[in-house]
């Protein structure tokens, strides 16, 4: 097995959480490259040349308070805006559906800040599994860089993703062909994509196949 350090290198570029809840958090994550730790890149790293990979993390159980709802319950982003919610979460997923809503009065990231606000999590656990399907924005700041999610894939609508896998986890040939990681999660694989100007995230402990298959039901509401 690689070590962690032959494979990735891990970057928090912002992490922002109170006691209110989390405001935003990114991640820039750096595959390392097959060079010496001494060499210079053949081309200036400026002007955003090389994309960042920005991820709104989510937000833990134990850092924000997700409140279980009945049974066809409405879910409202905050502000009223539209929350990406499954609609067709199979049975054994959907034994507790939480969510997690940012409360009004949290402070916004300052606009040249690098980050994402959130607007909603939704939690589905069952069978011993948990999904989060979590929608946000870039701040201003974030908008204006060359950004990707992960690895690139297109789920069987179209949609163009970037997925990410365990870095416990990660095999040679997925480090080989370029796969990008989160370390030491519970929800690991992840699968990341656009609607309009909203980054929907869904993040499982599951396998990464069946979280892209989950990702095509997912829909703004």
């Amino acid at each position: 097995m690689f070590k962690q350090s032959t494979f990735l290198r891990f970057f928090a570029t912002t992490t922002l959480l109170s006691v209110l809840g989390a405001v935003a958090v990114a991640s820039e994550f750096a595959t390392a490259q097959n060079t010496p730790e001494n060499a210079q890149p053949s081309e200036p790293m400026q002007n955003n040349i090389r994309p960042r990979l920005l991820l709104p993390e989510i937000p833990p159980s134990d850092v924000v308070e997700y409140i279980v709802l009945p049974p066809g319950a409405k879910i409202t982003g905050r502000l009223g805006l539209p929350a990406a919610q499954l609609v067709d979460i199979p049975a054994e997923l959907a034994q507790e559906i939480a969510v997690w809503v940012p409360p009004k009065n949290i402070e916004p990231l300052q606009p040249d800040a690098i980050g994402t606000e959130f607007i909603s999590v939704v939690r589905y656990k069952g069978s011993g599994h948990t999904v989060y399907v979590s929608t946000a924005r870039f701040t201003p700041g974030a908008a204006k860089l060359k950004h990707t999610f992960g690895k690139e894939d297109k789920l069987t609508d179209g949609t163009t993703v970037g997925f990410t896998v365990s870095c416990e986890s990660m095999t040679p040939a997925q480090h080989e062909a370029g796969y990008a990681c989160w370390p030491g999660t519970d929800t690991p694989n992840r699968v990341v994509f656009m609607r309009g100007n909203k980054i929907i995230t869904i993040a499982s402990d599951l396998p990464i196949d069946q979280v892209k298959s989950l990702a095509t039901s997912a829909s703004l509401k």
